[in-house]
């Protein structure tokens, strides 16, 4: 499969989740109330350690590997039955305890649904594995989004009834069902079920340090949660999610569908002995510009956002959302520093600077949640400038990118969003918002002229995305004109 017809179904497939996401999303905002989506992110944050090592990065040997064999692969199963059936006991030992802990019965209950996840998630995992080596992202989308469906179906429909934060666990569990059950039906011919123990070695000796760099960047992420739902309350937890939601989104927008085909991509391109340096600086280049623009226009628009999406009890969190952005715009070419670096097979590069940041990181969430949620979002948004530093440093001799080229691409695209954003500021701090009052009017408005001022931005600085832009313009009328 070519890389833009991988990139089409992959963003196919997010974008259809996303929607499925966020219509759940808006839904299940109005019916429970912030403390209740506090416990299940404070529950969540206590599992997200182990979605990390449910596979110990198992799943990303057999995408980058140069010579997969059916070992490989019965090496691959057996370590992931073996962890899933781990976690799933631990998971339900600690449940008890945790609820203890936090002085939340709910979250007992939450962990427990849960554990059962652990059990199933082998079966879909490894069948997706395989599909991502394959470039098969037509499949790869019909098992995302029958897992988001399945999700939101449930979820929404449990707590519509009542059943609370509850609803949220079961429907993560139908996720993790209905993806097993799609993976089962579209598993490749001739993957073996044997289990073997002959490679495991092997598939440690890569996958252990790429684990312990996702352990890492697990603590990072949850650690917020953590704290807030101890040293403040749910509440607190609850706004953070939410804001941390939002900001997220651009993940799910862009790099959750870049990711998969940018690693595929690079991998196959060392096994072939390629230099990979003129894709990763071409999407480097696209993925900072639509980042910052991203950020940039949520930032200004986080209010409206937040109301239109899940109404008034949210408007806490608009000023944590805004310090979000921020992070996430300083961050944004540490994703790709981390694709090139697994590509390259420099697990141990990948794991030392994951460490050093994430050190960081966590030690500014610590000063942070025990101050308010504002502080909280200034120390995350320093402590990223700080990691991507130590990201830049760390792998531009290993990627063979050099300052200039970084910085030529950092300057183009920092003019390029400045350019987008002129026009959406003035409006709203000079005239929108004394003439309307209208959250969705300021929303939909503010909204378009932005989009319309970012493409607008790209051709007149000559973005390299511009050239993406044109092919797709240029197919799009071909086929009214044809």
């Amino acid at each position: 499969m070519s890389t833009r017809r991988a990139l089409l179904f992959s963003f196919l497939d997010r974008y259809c989740g996303l929607i499925i996401s966020i219509a759940a999303s808006m839904a299940i905002a109005r019916l429970l109330p912030p403390s209740e989506m506090g416990i299940f992110s404070v529950g969540m944050a206590l599992l997200l350690l182990a979605n990390t090592v449910r596979d110990m990065g198992a799943g990303q040997y057999i995408v980058q590997v140069k010579q997969l064999t059916s070992e490989g692969i019965s090496a691959v199963w057996t370590i992931q039955l073996g962890i899933g059936a781990a976690l799933a006991i631990l998971t339900a030992a600690i449940a008890v305890p945790a609820a203890a802990f936090y002085q939340e019965p709910k979250i007992s209950g939450v962990l427990v649904v849960m554990s059962v996840g652990y059990l199933i998630n082998p079966f879909g995992s490894i069948t997706y594995a395989l599909l991502m080596r394959e470039m098969r992202f037509e499949r790869v989308a019909l098992m995302r989004l029958a897992a988001a469906l399945s999700s939101a179906v449930v979820s929404t429909g449990l707590a519509y009834y009542g059943h609370g934060v509850m609803s949220l666990a079961w429907g993560s569990l139908a996720a993790t069902v209905a993806n097993a059950l799609v993976a089962l039906w579209m598993r490749p011919t001739g993957t073996p079920w044997g289990l073997s123990v002959k490679g495991i070695p092997e598939v440690i000796g890569f996958s252990g340090r790429l684990a312990g760099t996702s352990v890492i960047t697990t603590i990072v992420v949850s650690t917020p949660d953590f704290l807030l739902g101890k040293f403040q309350d749910m509440h607190a937890a609850g706004l953070y999610s939410r804001s941390n939601g939002l900001v997220s989104m651009f993940s799910r927008l862009i790099m959750d569908a870049v990711q998969g085909v940018a690693l595929s991509l690079f991998s196959q391109q060392r096994r072939a002995g390629q230099d990979m340096k003129p894709a990763l600086l071409k999407a480097m280049s696209y993925i900072i510009v639509l980042n910052w623009m991203f950020c940039a226009l949520l930032a200004l628009l986080a209010l409206p956002i937040t109301v239109v999406l899940y109404g008034n009890q949210w408007g806490e969190s608009v000023n944590l959302t805004r310090w979000l952005a921020l992070s996430c715009a300083l961050g944004a070419p540490v994703v790709l520093f981390e694709i090139g670096s697994t590509a390259a097979g420099r697990s141990d590069l990948l794991m030392r600077a994951t460490f050093l940041s994430g050190c960081i990181t966590v030690a500014a969430m610590l000063v942070g949640t025990m101050s308010s949620l504002e502080t909280l979002g200034q120390l995350i948004a320093l402590a990223s400038l700080c990691s991507t530093a130590i990201w830049a440093f760390s792998v531009r001799k290993t990627l063979g990118v050099c300052w200039k080229e970084l910085f030529g691409v950092l300057c183009q695209s920092a003019i390029t969003t400045i350019l987008a954003m002129a026009l959406p500021i003035a409006l709203m701090y000079f005239h929108f918002q004394h003439l309307h009052q209208s959250q969705l009017l300021t929303l939909l408005a503010l909204g378009t002229c932005g989009l319309a001022c970012a493409v607008g931005a790209v051709f007149l600085t000559k973005h390299p995305l511009a050239t993406e832009l044109r092919r797709l313009l240029k197919n799009f009328l071909g086929k009214f004109i044809a």
